[in-house]
């Protein structure tokens, strides 16, 4: 290990603080620069502007600038904390180091460097050191061979080099001491680009990286980097996950709002360049509401609690550091979250007859006076999805409505709900498209997702107990695939069999349901002739099912079940599906149980596992 890059350490593992008042560049100019980077292009004082920009802060610039193809805007300006952080952001999956991201950005640096006019020969190596030099001693290890040779030996280099020439890209190091091979692809060719830019800057520099690589030992140059990154990456509020799961620890309300005024319960946040929030708060939430009556010192104070309550929580859940998409999902968590937490002090503090504007005054009262943190406005409003979480869970393990993954049984719009609600971070998830979620921001989510569990555990009630239509649980062990098997076809396909039977017309005398079977062809056409009218079923279908949901006492849900399960009963009945012989085209029945899937189960008896 390099003793010089040893000496540098403490001063690439930290940005220089400075005091706002020292700023050359105002928070609308910053924000201009976070919406548009190309402004950089316009101004005389470029170098000065990159050079201020918070580490995080550069990281965004550069990615957007990245996607622009104008990275020589920033990187022949920017410091070595600063391209540093973009490294510890975006070059680790975890705790290891992503060799291809690291190369990439080492050949971005080295293009820049080349090509702009101020920077001197000597200025990359310096730059090396005031990173982390272990860094590119580790990202141009992986697949890269190094031969020694006799720099008066010509023979023996052309026959090293014939050697290897026909699978990989060679290097002929200017001083003749080495010869260099790397995979003939993007990242052998990204190592052979970096390490040719280092020799031209110096000869002995570019020497003594290549003898780093010849004796790395990858797993400890990793582990050191890894403890250098997290001491970074800790200073811009991405604690370790054992201390950010701390999040989701419920504050009660009650002890929120008793809280004493004047204590600082988010050190640091005053110590640390109070820089606007890299994250854009939604214009006419509550929590931007609030924000906007403070005065201006307190303001700055709680945007920097905010981005590193977002750091934080992305450390919770174990988000990817670097990746926008990700970070722009912790931005719409926490501002939800925390929007949360205010409406409950507001319901417990606030007067229901006083006007928007009084309540909005009394919470920024809260958060000016030192009251309250937005860490614990965030814990405030974390504890109704807590509660939801356990109650998610209990219903996952208790309530047979999972098989391979939580909710699975459950039907639309149930099942996503019920998993996404049983995460640590439970969401809602999105009425258009299930397969994305977005946070729960107010009391009427909170009450939805509440309705949301208890809709499930009557469904579930519905399927298999003996009042409900007491559905034999086995059969979804019979199927040919039991992860595509919902309580739903269950429950259609006993209401066939019960409105298809020579049973009493009267609702209430259906008890006990017939037992369950899977449907015949023969069956499935009867159900079209005996349950639809005119494309529509028949009231008395719909009738014996909410006769069941009071047996069970569940009436507050029983309209709701039946809209999700009769409804696509009707409309697979509708739009039957015949072969070419005119027979009933079993393989393209739905939302019932044919006997065209419990086919292994019929010819083998064997269950499905």
């Amino acid at each position: 290990m390099n003793s010089d890059a040893t000496a540098t350490k403490s001063a690439a593992s930290a940005a220089p603080k400075a005091n706002a008042a020292d700023a050359r560049i105002t928070t609308n100019e910053l924000q201009e620069i976070l919406r548009d980077p190309l402004t950089l292009e316009l101004r005389d004082d470029v170098d000065e502007v990159v050079a201020e920009l918070p580490p995080q802060t550069f990281a965004m610039v550069l990615r957007q600038l990245r996607d622009e193809g104008r990275l020589d805007l920033v990187i022949p300006y920017a410091s070595p904390a600063q391209l540093t952080t973009v490294l510890d952001l975006e070059a680790w999956q975890r705790d290891r180091v992503d060799i291809i991201s690291a190369r990439n950005f080492f050949t971005e640096i080295v293009n820049a460097y080349e090509h702009a006019k101020h920077i001197e020969r000597g200025d990359l190596v310096e730059l090396m050191y005031r990173m982390d030099p272990e860094m590119w001693t580790l990202a141009l290890h992986t697949g890269t061979a190094v031969l020694e040779l006799d720099p008066e030996d010509d023979e023996t280099r052309d026959r090293a080099r014939r050697a290897v020439e026909s699978t990989m890209t060679t290097y002929d190091t200017p001083d003749g001491v080495f010869l260099i091979a790397a995979p003939d692809n993007p990242a052998g060719r990204q190592a052979i680009r970096v390490l040719e830019r280092v020799y031209n800057d110096s000869l002995q520099d570019g020497r003594a990286l290549v003898n780093r690589i010849r004796t790395a030992l990858p797993s400890q140059i990793e582990d050191l980097l890894y403890q250098w990154r997290s001491g970074r990456m800790m200073d811009l509020g991405f604690v370790p996950w054992e201390d950010a799961m701390r999040l989701f620890k419920p504050l009660p309300v009650r002890v929120a709002i008793a809280r004493e005024p004047g204590e600082d319960r988010m050190p640091g946040v005053r110590d640390e360049l109070e820089a606007p929030s890299l994250f854009r708060i939604e214009r006419g939430g509550l929590l931007e509401r609030v924000l906007a009556r403070l005065d201006d010192a307190t303001h700055g104070i709680r945007l920097r609690e905010f981005m590193l309550l977002v750091n934080e929580l992305m450390s919770a859940q174990r988000m990817n550091f670097g990746d926008p998409t990700q970070q722009e999902r912790a931005v719409r968590q926490t501002q939800a979250t925390v929007s949360l937490g205010l409406e409950q002090i507001a319901h417990a503090t606030a007067d229901e007859r006083e006007a928007t504007t009084a309540v909005e005054e009394a919470l920024a009262a809260y958060l000016a006076l030192d009251r309250l943190s937005l860490r614990e406005v965030f814990q405030v409003g974390y504890g109704p999805l807590h509660k939801l979480r356990a109650a998610a869970n209990a219903l996952h393990r208790e309530g047979r409505v999972s098989l391979d993954r939580v909710g699975s049984l459950l039907d639309r719009p149930w099942g996503p709900t019920l998993a996404a609600l049983a995460r640590w971070f439970p969401e809602l998830p999105l009425e258009a498209a299930v397969d994305k979620v977005r946070p729960l921001s107010s009391l009427q989510d909170v009450a939805r997702a509440t309705a949301r569990i208890a809709e499930s555990g009557a469904l579930a009630a519905m399927t298999f107990r003996t009042r409900g239509y007491g559905v034999d649980a086995t059969w979804l062990s019979r199927v040919d695939e039991p992860g595509r098997v919902t309580m739903g076809d269950l429950l259609r396909t006993v209401i066939v069999l019960e409105h298809t039977d020579q049973r009493p017309d009267d609702p209430e005398a259906r008890l006990p349901a017939p037992d369950f079977h899977p449907l015949t062809a023969e069956r499935v056409l009867a159900a079209h002739k005996q349950l639809l009218d005119n494309g529509r079923l028949r009231p008395e279908v719909r009738e014996g099912f909410l006769a069941r949901a009071r047996r069970l006492e569940l009436e507050e849900h029983a309209a709701t079940l039946a809209d999700v399960v009769l409804t696509r009963l009707e409309v697979e009945l509708s739009a039957l599906e015949y072969d070419a012989d005119g027979e009933l085209d079993l393989r393209r029945v739905g939302g019932v149980i044919t006997i065209q899937q419990v086919g292994v189960w019929l010819s083998t008896g064997l269950k499905a596992t």
